[in-house]
Parts: structure tokens; C-alpha cells; sequence
């Protein structure tokens, strides 16, 4: 070919060849890349399960599972554990076990932070304390919930449950048609800001309340709502020591709702709990009652409260209630709680029983000082 000649025109397929094996070649390793990273994880999640089991054994809780699995490239790292056991053998033969049918956990590789959890098939929780045994069976239409992981000591946890149902020997011990929890922690604020490890909301409808919590009000709670938030705080560890530890450093809890729909009794109130030197509860609260006049009566025919006590009370607040047009009549009043007595005003109400502690003494509870860290 001489050189006056024209250069020949580069032919479109060839640069179309090109371009495609470029594409091919890029979408190719972005693939790989992505593959490794799934895998990575993947075994990232195991060895994350591998010490948390470790760090839990180290505190005498056992943890153990028939199979375990790891799947759902590629759009999710799903964890499924089948056949789990958790134990925790206390001193003084004190024993509690959980066994758990099915858990599943997934993330998306992109935010590793937002784990979504379900529980299915039927959950049994055991108890061994001083030579009695005790076996729980727990059911759900769904259990599920997710867990936000925000680092620095903070995260979140929701929990919904469907039609729950607990067992004893299979006798019922009581249902609720949903529960909802919210928890958000925050275990290691900054030393400028108040301590406030823990903020929650729970949520009760439709419930029945177990056999052994018997209340003059019967055993229907068509609604429970319980929100607030602890102050001071919160070291974690053995529960009765926890708890001494949080009182003692000035710790309570601010509820900025207690609503309860109970028998007779309507209750929205608000206000402040603590402990006393025996860990029984203290509290401060304001309230708003309807239904308070049927109420003092079913406390006096349980046996809760004196008749005279109760003619007294009824007296007060057939006085101070408020009779809006068109609406039920209610009263509002400050209720106490002080060496196990519940007070309205002046007005003792009701004698509650000593909460034993000691019966959790195998519990150990996670805190700031503990070396399991939520979060990154």
C-alpha cells in the first residue's frame, strides 16, 4: 500500500468487541470482588459466634446447638441455629435452661449494623432451684425483631410478639395477643452528659396473666403500656449486686408512662422508682384513676385492704374525683410505694409481698463494665 494511500476506517464491530470485553472483564471482577467480601463476612460471623459462645462460657453460661448454618448469597448473610440450648448453673444448685427450637438472623452485607431476627417452634425455658424443678413451655404465632448496632456503647433492640402463650405442665399460665418491646441503650455517654444506659417502651394487649399472679382484679389485662427510662449507672454483672451497685451510685428509673386497663381500674400515671436498702421497690408517682370506686371493692373482698381502710379511701375520693360532662368520673392523686405499701395520698391501699431477688441469683446481667461491646 503506497503512502498517498487512505488509512482504512477502523470497522464498529471490532470496537464494539472491545467495549463488550472491557464490560465483561469489569462486571467479572466487580463479581469476585463482591464474592470474596460475602465470603469474608461469612466467616467474619462465624468467628464472631465462636467468641461469643467463648465469652459466654467464661461466665458459666453454656451455649450449645444441634446445626448451625450460613447461607443466603447473594443478598443477605443469613444464620440459621437449630437446636439450641443455652445453660446457666449458679451456686446452691440454682439452674436455669433455655432451649430454643430455631433461630434465624440475617443482615445485608452493605449494613452489617441492622440484624433482623425470628424464633420459631415452641421454646422451653427450665428452672432447678433447692431440689424443685420447674418447666415452662413458651409459644407464638411470630417472634421477631431487629437489632441496630450504632457503636460507641449504643444500639437497639425491637421485639414483636403474636399470640404468646405460656405453659406449665400443660396448663396455660397465661396469653397476651401481642407484646411489643423497644429498648435503646447507651452504655458509655460521654462525661458531660447524664447517665442514661437505657431508654424502653412495652407494650401489652389482650392479655391473661399467669395463674400465680393473683391480683383482686382478676387476671384480664386487655392493655399495659410501661415506658421510660433508667438514670445513673449501670455496671452490669450478677443481679443482685448490679442492682445494689445502680442504687447506691443514685439510680432510678423515670417512667414517663404507666397505663394499665385492669379489671375495673383504668390508670394512667406517671413518675419515679427506686430501690431501698432491702432492693424493694420505692416510688413516687401521679396518677389518674377511673373505675377507682369498683376497685377499692374488689380489694376489700380479696382480702388486700381493710374494709375500714377501704370505706375511708372511697370517701376521699368520691370528694376529690372530677366529673367531666359526657365522660367517666376520675380522680387524680399521688400514689406511693414505701416498705411494700401502696398509698394514694394519705390512704393505704394494698400490702404487696417481698420480691426475692435470690430466686435470680444466677442471672448476670450485661453492663458498661462488661467486655462484650454492642456495637463496632
Amino acid at each position: 500500500m503506497g503512502p498517498d494511500q487512505p488509512t482504512q476506517p477502523k470497522s464498529a464491530g471490532g470496537v464494539w468487541v472491545r467495549r463488550g470485553l472491557i464490560a465483561t472483564v469489569g462486571l467479572v471482577l466487580v463479581v469476585g470482588a463482591y464474592v470474596a467480601y460475602w465470603m469474608l463476612m461469612a466467616r467474619q460471623s462465624e468467628h464472631g459466634l465462636d467468641m461469643w459462645i467463648a465469652e459466654r462460657r467464661a461466665e458459666g453460661i453454656d451455649v450449645a446447638f444441634a446445626k448451625r448454618q450460613l447461607d443466603g448469597f447473594p443478598t443477605r448473610l443469613a444464620l440459621r441455629l437449630d437446636g439450641t440450648t443455652v445453660t446457666r448453673a449458679a451456686a446452691g444448685g440454682q439452674t436455669w435452661r433455655w432451649r430454643i427450637p430455631s433461630i434465624s438472623a440475617w443482615v445485608a452485607p452493605w449494613q452489617l449494623n441492622h440484624i433482623r431476627f425470628d424464633v420459631t417452634g415452641t421454646q422451653s425455658v427450665s428452672f432447678e432451684y433447692s431440689g424443685s424443678h420447674q418447666n415452662y413451655q413458651i409459644v407464638s404465632t411470630r417472634l421477631g425483631g431487629d437489632v441496630e448496632l450504632i457503636g460507641a456503647g449504643r444500639g437497639r433492640l425491637r421485639i414483636n410478639l403474636n399470640g404468646l402463650a405460656v405453659e406449665n405442665d400443660t396448663k396455660s399460665q397465661g396469653h397476651a395477643r401481642r407484646m411489643d418491646i423497644d429498648l435503646a441503650w447507651r452504655l458509655w455517654p460521654p462525661a458531660d452528659e447524664p447517665a442514661e444506659p437505657l431508654h424502653f417502651d412495652l407494650g401489652i394487649d389482650g392479655a391473661e396473666l399467669p395463674l400465680a399472679w393473683r391480683t383482686p382484679l382478676g387476671r384480664k389485662l386487655p392493655a399495659f403500656r410501661f415506658s421510660g427510662k433508667l438514670t445513673g449507672p449501670w455496671l452490669g454483672g450478677p443481679l443482685t449486686a448490679a442492682l445494689a451497685r445502680w442504687r447506691d451510685a443514685g439510680g432510678t428509673i423515670e417512667v414517663s408512662r404507666l397505663a394499665i386497663e385492669h379489671g375495673p381500674l383504668n390508670l394512667d400515671t406517671n413518675g419515679t422508682l427506686a430501690l431501698d436498702e432491702m432492693l424493694q421497690p420505692l416510688a413516687a408517682f401521679t396518677a389518674r384513676a377511673e373505675g377507682y370506686l369498683d376497685t377499692v371493692d374488689s380489694l376489700v373482698h380479696a382480702g388486700f385492704m381493710q374494709p375500714h381502710h377501704g370505706t375511708a379511701a372511697k370517701l376521699v375520693m368520691t370528694i376529690i374525683a372530677k366529673r367531666p360532662a359526657g365522660q367517666p368520673a376520675f380522680v387524680e392523686t399521688p400514689l406511693t410505694f414505701q416498705d411494700r405499701v401502696l398509698s394514694a395520698g394519705e390512704v393505704r391501699l394494698v400490702r404487696l409481698p417481698i420480691i426475692r431477688w435470690q430466686r435470680l441469683q444466677g442471672l448476670v446481667l450485661p453492663g458498661s463494665e462488661k467486655t462484650l461491646r454492642l456495637g463496632p
